[in-house]
This record gives structure tokens, C-alpha cells and sequence, in this order.
């Protein structure tokens, strides 16, 4: 497994861009941002997801996958100092006026032997430590009220290997069958997107264990590759006709094979089952324009809403799933390998691998005092995927998964700092499905009206997520609940990645991959 969690690359400067030049330490820098990249002193390589701290005001940020970073130095003074620290390297720190003027930094390696670490001589049980990181989650990771600032960054692609979906019958007069046809075939073979959104995070455990959170944006940015081509405008306003006119004694059924569901309508609200979906197909369109705005915004409300709850159930250790080697202790081969040093803190540096059940390789960073994990970097093992299903024309196959993620200690419990996750899978349907319209009566049901197609698709999909928590705070019950987020996302929607995007914020670097990009002209 290649070192992922040795962080930090090349060459290290300080942009010009200061509004403010002075050669006093004292002086204040008015406005500027600061980039760079670390490297191991020993090997000159990348590190990824080092730790970048200005002391003076507790901000920080992150190296990305390739070491490169930037961060917001704005009213600080040249004689303040940034702390550079990545676990299993000894801190560096230096004054904006030293980095500024010197070399690359270049960070050494800080691990000990495994006989340094052992204490008294005793070798302890790695299986035993494992089990102590979640006999012990609770008190090292607390669920207070909290507000955190923080920068999210996504990453996805999807392409059709596969898309053909053809319709066998409609005898719904409403709806035009050329128009049909179109629609359900009008889906992009690729599309390419990224999404970059600043803001602040509200959150608290309910009564029954359940996160409760709020999100409220700073800056929402959005570079897609293509539009989806909106050939479902016109099928959409008559579905919504169709629905709007189902009377009392009526009711929709999705059938395909022997299977059916009963799908519920009504005004605000389609349900298949007893699982409500919320409406996002606005019931009363004055311009169309400002209602596709309203639609994309409540679609981004809702998928942010969706990558903080997958975060939470992440860094929280709860997901079982993708942390396998924690909840399954007996899948897995474990082997301290040696300890470090993390603020003040000896560590625990122990591999696993998989045995013939487990899924994932990777090392994890472990408190001997509290049994707290402070950072994990691990991924599926060679051969080996997640979830996989094929059946009755239906597949899901989970071919790859990569995670990071890191905390920092906060007097006597552990906050998140950084966490990526990468996935991919594929989804096969190779089904006939059949949406028919019944009038209830007391023997039979009549049957009134049907559309039925054939769909034959593969896609696959590719998302990467990151997340730096900027600053964080406890916040009461109170403060939590007297929150009212907005109820309009403002999104920046461009075609090309531009540097002065983010200035002045602490984010994420951009891969060279986002910052050449340039999206696809129609």
C-alpha cells in the first residue's frame, strides 16, 4: 500500500499579491494567500494531508493528494508563525517572514522502533488495542452541540457503458409518445462534475441518538462538464397533470416481474410504499428560469444535507460498513509496526490486513494513553470489492473504496480535522417495468391505464469527497435550535476552474486535473 499518510511536497512560496510591502516583522499583511507543498527530507516525495496551522489565529488547512496547499494569510504579520505537522513527522514551525524567504521546508520522519515503544518490555495484543478504539469512542469522540466552519469538495463522474430503454406501450392519452421516447432516452453518456462549497455546519445527538444538523453556506461553486439536456421539461409538466388528476378512487401501481408497489400521490409528496420522496418538481411554475434555479438549489440543499450526514456517520466510527476492521476484529491480521509522537501523545502505529472475510488493508495511528484513533488511511485489499448483487436483471458492485481521515485533540477529546473517501461502482437493470392506473371497486380493481418499457442500462460511477473542518465551536441546545438556515442556496455556476474563485478563503488546493479543466462546449 503506498504511503498515503506521509505527507507534504515541493517548492514553497509566498504570492505576491500583497497589497501591503514591508520588510518589518511586525507589519500586518493586508491581504494574501500563501502556497506551497512539503516534502520527506529523507525521499523528496509528496505528503499528502499534512496539517498547515497559523498560530496566531487557529486557522488551518490541508495539503492535498499532492502535497500542495494554500492558505489565507490575511491581517496577519510577518513575524507570525505557521505550523506544519503530519503525523509520524516531527513539527516544523516557522515565521511567514522565514517561509517567505527560504528554501522548501522539508519535514523529518519521527517513528520509533517498536522495542521503544513497548512499555516494560510487554508486547501488547494489537487485536485487544483495536477493540479498545470503540470501547472507548464514546468518551474520546463527544456529541456535543457543536458549530463547525467547513470547506467540502466533490468530485464525480458518470458514464454509460450501456443505456437503451425502450417504450412498449402507452395508452395514455395525455402523453405524447414521440415526447416520451425522447425523454427516456435523453440521458448524457458522460458527465463530469465539481463542487466546491464553503460554509457552517450545525449539529447535535437528539434524545434518541440521532445526529440533527443544519447547514448554512458561506459559497457554493460548480464547474459541470455538460448540462443535461432538458428533454424532460415537457414529459414532466404532463406527468404532474396526470398525477394532479388522479381522483379519489384511483391509484398508480409501478409493476415490473411478479413484483408491485403502490405509489401514493399527492400535492407536495410522491411515496412508493410507505418511503416518502419530497417533490422537487415545482406545483405552480411562473417563469421557467427561475423555477430550473430553484430546482437545482433545492437538489444541492438536499445533497449537501446527504455528504454531512456520510461524513458524520464516518468520522463518528458508526458506519459499520466502512470501518469493517474495527467492528470485525477477528477478519483481520494486525501488526504494530512501531509509534510516534502526535502532539505530546504516544501513538500506536499498527497495519492490518485481510483475512479471508475482511475487505481492507491500511494503517492506523492509535493513543496508547486513550485508545483513540487519530488517523486512519486504508482501502480495499487487493481482490476484494464491497457490496455486489446480481440478480432477477438488478446489479450494484462497490469496486473500489479509499479513505483518510484524521482528528486533532481538543483538551480531552478528539475533533474531527480531515476525512476523504473515494468510491466506485456500477449499476446494471435489465427489466421490464410497467406504471398502470387502477380505479378502485369492491371485487376487482379496474385496470385504466398503462405504459409500459423495456430498460437495459450499465453506468458506472465514480465520487470523491473531501472535507476540512476550518474552525469549530461547542454551541448549546438552544443555539442549535433558534437556528433557521436559508432557505435559498445561492450556486456560482461556471465552465472553467479560476484561482481568484477562492481567494481570500481556506480551502482545499486544487488537483491539477481541476485546475485545467474546462468544460465541454455544447
Amino acid at each position: 500500500m503506498k504511503k498515503v499518510f506521509f505527507c507534504i511536497v515541493s517548492t514553497f512560496y509566498l504570492l505576491t499579491n500583497a497589497t501591503a510591502q514591508t520588510n518589518s516583522p511586525t507589519d500586518t499583511i493586508v491581504s494574501s494567500t500563501l502556497n506551497g507543498t512539503i516534502l520527506d527530507e529523507k525521499n523528496q516525495q509528496a505528503l499528502p494531508y499534512a496539517n498547515i496551522i497559523t498560530l496566531n489565529n487557529g486557522k488551518g488547512t490541508i495539503s492535498n493528494e499532492h502535497g500542495n496547499f494554500t492558505i489565507d494569510i490575511a491581517n496577519l504579520k510577518m513575524n507570525d508563525t505557521i505550523r506544519f505537522q503530519c503525523i509520524g513527522y516531527k513539527i516544523k514551525e516557522l515565521t511567514i517572514e522565514r517561509i517567505a524567504n527560504n528554501a522548501p521546508i522539508l519535514l523529518s520522519e519521527n517513528i520509533y522502533t517498536l522495542d521503544e515503544v513497548l512499555v516494560l518490555g510487554t508486547t501488547p495484543d494489537p487485536v485487544e488495542i483495536v477493540k479498545n478504539i470503540l470501547a472507548y469512542k464514546d468518551s474520546n469522540y463527544r456529541t456535543t452541540p457543536h458549530k463547525k466552519q467547513v470547506f467540502i469538495r466533490e468530485r464525480s463522474s458518470t458514464e454509460f457503458e450501456k443505456y437503451k430503454i425502450s417504450l412498449l406501450k402507452n395508452n395514455i392519452e395525455e402523453l405524447n409518445t414521440d415526447l416520451l421516447e425522447k425523454g427516456l432516452n435523453s440521458a448524457q453518456k458522460f458527465n463530469l462534475s465539481y463542487s466546491d462549497f464553503l460554509g457552517n455546519h450545525y449539529q447535535k445527538i437528539d434524545e434518541e441518538g440521532k445526529i440533527k444538523h443544519k447547514v448554512s453556506p458561506i459559497k457554493i461553486v460548480k464547474l459541470q462538464e455538460k448540462e443535461e439536456e432538458d428533454n424532460m421539461d415537457g414529459l414532466t409538466d404532463s406527468f404532474r397533470e396526470i398525477l394532479n388528476n388522479t381522483q379519489d378512487n384511483e391509484y398508480w401501481k409501478l409493476k415490473t416481474g411478479i413484483l408491485s408497489f403502490k405509489v401514493d400521490v399527492g400535492e407536495s409528496q410522491v411515496s412508493i410504499g410507505n418511503v416518502e420522496k419530497e417533490d422537487t418538481i415545482n406545483t405552480n411554475p411562473t417563469d421557467s428560469l427561475i423555477n430550473d434555479n430553484i430546482s437545482k438549489e433545492k437538489k444541492s440543499k438536499k445533497l449537501y444535507n446527504t455528504y454531512m450526514y456520510d461524513a458524520n456517520q464516518f468520522s463518528s466510527l458508526n458506519n459499520e460498513k466502512q470501518w469493517d476492521f474495527l467492528y470485525q476484529p477477528n477478519h483481520y491480521n494486525y501488526k504494530i509496526t512501531g509509534g510516534t509522537l502526535v502532539q505530546d501523545e504516544q501513538v500506536y502505529i499498527i497495519d492490518f490486513t485481510p483475512k479471508r472475510r475482511g475487505e481492507y488493508e491500511g494503517r492506523i495511528y492509535v493513543s496508547i494513553e486513550t485508545n483513540a484513533i487519530l488517523r486512519a488511511d486504508y482501502k480495499y485489499a487487493k481482490n476484494k470489492t464491497g457490496t455486489n448483487i446480481n440478480l432477477f436483471g438488478v446489479g450494484y458492485k462497490q469496486s473500489n473504496f479509499e479513505g483518510s481521515i484524521y482528528f486533532k485533540k481538543v483538551n480531552d477529546h478528539y475533533r474531527l480535522k480531515y476525512l476523504s473517501y473515494q468510491s466506485e461502482y456500477s449499476i446494471k437493470l435489465n427489466r421490464k417495468f410497467a406504471f398502470v392506473k387502477k380505479q378502485k371497486r369492491k371485487f376487482f380493481d379496474k385496470y385504466i391505464n398503462k405504459i409500459k418499457f423495456d430498460v437495459d442500462f450499465v453506468q458506472k460511477e465514480k465520487i470523491s469527497i473531501e472535507k476540512l473542518v476550518i474552525n469549530q465551536q461547542e454551541i448549546t441546545t438552544d443555539e442549535f435550535e433558534s437556528y433557521e438556515p436559508k432557505e435559498k442556496m445561492e450556486i456560482t455556476y461556471i465552465n472553467q476552474f479560476d484561482e481568484n474563485l477562492w481567494k481570500g478563503y481556506t480551502t482545499i488546493t486544487p488537483t491539477k486535473q481541476m485546475k485545467e479543466y474546462k468544460k465541454l462546449e455544447e
